[in-house]
């Protein structure tokens, strides 16, 4: 964790003798991660089904993006 902190610039966790809690940049960041998560799964799903010849013809692009 300190390594993450020390990588965006800002702490992400209050730490004290009482225990742990997390910062409100903390918890900015864990709500932008489990976006990127979430749409990650969506992008492997999504190659899951071209693989299994849903999506695309063979060799050709479903999103329409390539030329």
């Amino acid at each position: 964790m300190r390594e993450l902190e020390s990588e965006v610039g800002v702490p992400l966790l209050n730490r004290n003798s009482w225990g742990v809690t997390v910062t409100q940049e903390g918890r900015r960041l864990l709500e932008r991660a489990r976006v990127i998560a979430s749409e990650f799964e969506r992008a492997e799903l999504e190659m899951a089904e071209i693989r299994g010849g849903k999506a695309a013809s063979p060799g050709g692009d479903p999103t329409g993006v390539i030329p």
